[in-house]
């Protein structure tokens, strides 16, 4: 990732909810913040002056609501919208922080900056609010407001300014995929597994194709079978072993002996942009299952 300095003008996540966002997972401290509150923790009134700490916040989710409005048309076009290079458009859009400034908008490469000058309304110190992103990612690659600053490191590698090699289609459908697990095995708890691992790569896809690459890990997705760590363990209680190599993954149980690497294993390789098929590996034996892939629908 650039260090935000070498911009210039002109160039630049108690129970799961099952249907969240990979957004809205993530953000979850942030939109905790957003609560206007007294130190006591009594909701402030309406029409009580907003806090410097409310308009922050504010700002900040603001920021995150535009880049995602970004990626969208940016994904529609596999380019950044010009109108980014262009201070006059980006203004005319009316993207204002909670101040009601003009947010100063910079492009290098296929990042962004969208900069708010903050309370002081003066632009390269402290108290800017500054969100960071990239084409083909609907999350920022970083946010800094005040003293905090989010990168996001246990979701995303971070970003940098090479295009990414592929702009991946959305696909709800799969976010949707095998969001939960029939309780209890089956008797051919093999199978039963196989077909887990197949959900669940299908539902890693359809969020990874948000963020351009595969998640650096599991906890922060709603996949079927995590336990109360938000570990994805497989019907006999073992935790399934994630391995990301570039695009391509690999899920793996330990299978019914419990033991990793042995010839029960049951393993899914994926490929991100690829919705798994309905086929799984135990040792050397391939098996199939009969679910094909959700519909994309338009994306």
């Amino acid at each position: 990732m650039i260090a935000p300095a070498t911009f210039t003008h002109g160039e630049q996540m108690t129970g799961r909810l099952q249907d969240l966002s990979l957004l809205t997972v993530l953000l979850l401290p942030l939109l905790s913040s957003c609560a206007a509150v007294h130190r006591n923790g009594v909701p402030r009134e309406w029409g009580e002056p907003a806090t410097q700490q409310d308009s922050v916040s504010r700002t900040a989710m603001s920021l995150y609501r535009l880049v995602r409005e970004i990626d969208a048309e940016g994904r529609t076009i596999k380019a950044l919208p010009a109108w980014l290079s262009d201070a006059q458009s980006a203004q005319r859009r009316s993207f204002t922080d909670a101040w009601g400034r003009p947010l100063d908008v910079q492009v290098r490469g296929a990042l962004y900056e969208l900069r708010s000058a903050g309370r002081d309304g003066s632009h390269g110190n402290d108290d800017d609010v500054v969100a960071i992103g990239k084409l083909g990612r609907s999350l920022p690659c970083e946010v800094r407001r005040l003293q905090d600053v989010a990168r996001f490191e246990d979701v995303a590698p971070p970003c940098d300014e090479t295009p990414p090699d592929t702009i991946y289609p959305l696909c709800e459908a799969l976010k949707r995929a095998g969001i939960t697990r029939d309780a209890g095995p089956p008797a051919d708890s093999v199978a039963a597994e196989g077909e887990h691992l197949v959900r669940v790569a299908r539902v890693m896809d359809g969020y990874a194709r948000e963020l351009s690459t595969l998640p650096l890990q599991l906890r922060n997705l709603p996949l079927p079978g995590q336990n109360a760590s938000r570990e994805l363990v497989d019907v006999w209680g073992s935790v399934v072993a994630y391995t990301p190599r570039s695009t391509a993954f690999e899920l793996r149980s330990a299978g019914p002996d419990r033991t990793s690497g042995s010839h029960d294993d049951v393993v899914v390789n994926g490929v991100l942009g690829t919705p798994a098929r309905c086929s799984f590996r135990v040792g050397d034996e391939v098996r199939s299952c009969a679910v094909p892939p959700p519909p994309c629908g338009g994306s």
